[in-house]
């Protein structure tokens, strides 16, 4: 084991470190150990105020070389003060990962995430506002991470951030957007124009799909693809609709250099997927030229699904680009 390893000798113990304690969910009493950390998760759930507060300031205190961040279930509203200043401490942060937590309103969680300046990558996951007005604006003292480049927005309503983002990042690579209203779509639109060519990977979500997609016309250099939640059969204003809109908006992009996408389906029984256009997205994926993977994703039970699907996608079997996973749903596939 690679605690064993610590002990063959010297010149193996500071190796053997970094790959036994790389990633902690536990605090060492080892004072030696706290350099060799690079990744922290700080799960809430179920912890008391007191508890959580006393592993923040542990944290900061001690593992000043953290790299990667996530934090799970904090309330920044109680006591809020003292945790910011003691997470803020991380200068070194360079991955941020927010899920279920509560903030005072947009401009605490702006003033948050640019508190770190070595910060590369930042996910919101279902955070939820104290005040949820959308009129706060950034404060002319807050500096934006000059590496940001990627953003998860999944399940993340407050568009005062996302909006702050996209004004302030020089070059976006990787982004994961929430559901998105139909009005919406404009504004969104003139975001990934203004992203251009840097854009190497987007997840989208279907939820409120209203017969049309974001256009990625302007994002040439795409490589990864990721399309969310799709309803089979979905609600019935979407069963009149179909899916040609979905085969049209394939049809319509300009995915020469796209090796990866990922289909992703919410389905009640296996009747619901002959409702696909199954042969329609067999014929347009297979014209792609650098297409490498083709996943399709169920979150269902699994009556045997993995072959029934096949059987729909000729053209992708006979290349052997096609994946299927079952399981239970994820937000965000493997991003950030």
């Amino acid at each position: 084991t690679l605690s064993a390893c610590c002990l063959v000798q010297k010149d193996w113990l500071p190796l053997a470190r970094e790959c036994l304690y790389g990633t902690m969910t536990f605090f060492p009493s080892s004072p030696d150990i706290a350099a060799y950390v690079r990744r922290i998760n700080l799960d809430n759930r179920g912890s008391s105020i007191s508890i959580v507060y006393w592993s923040v300031r542990r944290i900061a205190g001690r593992f000043r070389h953290v790299k990667e961040l996530a934090l799970l279930c904090l309330d920044f509203t109680a006591h809020g003060d003292q945790a910011f200043q003691y997470l803020t401490q991380l200068q070194e942060v360079e991955v941020l990962s927010v899920s279920d937590s509560i903030f005072q309103d947009s401009n605490h969680i702006m003033r948050f995430v640019s508190s770190f300046p070595a910060l590369a990558a930042v996910a919101l996951r279902s955070c939820a506002l104290y005040d949820s007005s959308e009129a706060a604006l950034p404060q002319p003292s807050m500096s934006f991470p000059i590496n940001l480049r990627k953003g998860n927005f999944t399940s993340y309503p407050c568009m005062s951030v996302i909006r702050w983002f996209f004004d302030n990042a020089r070059c976006v690579t990787s982004l994961c957007l929430p559901d998105l209203r139909e009005h919406q779509f404009s504004e969104f639109a003139s975001h990934l124009e203004k992203i251009g060519d840097d854009l190497q990977q987007v997840s989208l979500c279907l939820n409120n799909w209203s017969g049309g997609l974001l256009p990625l016309s302007y994002n040439t250099k795409l490589r990864s693809l990721v399309l969310q939640r799709i309803n089979l059969p979905g609600r019935k204003d979407d069963q009149r609709c179909g899916f040609s809109w979905l085969t049209a908006w394939l049809q319509s992009v300009s995915l020469c250099h796209l090796t990866r996408i990922s289909l992703c389906f919410i389905v009640f029984s296996r009747s619901e997927l002959s409702q696909f256009p199954w042969a329609d997205v067999d014929a347009i994926l297979s014209t792609f030229p650098s297409l490498r993977e083709v996943t399709l994703r169920f979150f269902a039970s699994s009556w045997m699904l993995d072959r029934y699907v096949k059987d729909f996608l000729p053209l992708l079997r006979g290349k052997r680009v096609l994946v299927i996973d079952i399981g239970p749903e994820d937000d965000d596939d493997d991003w950030i």
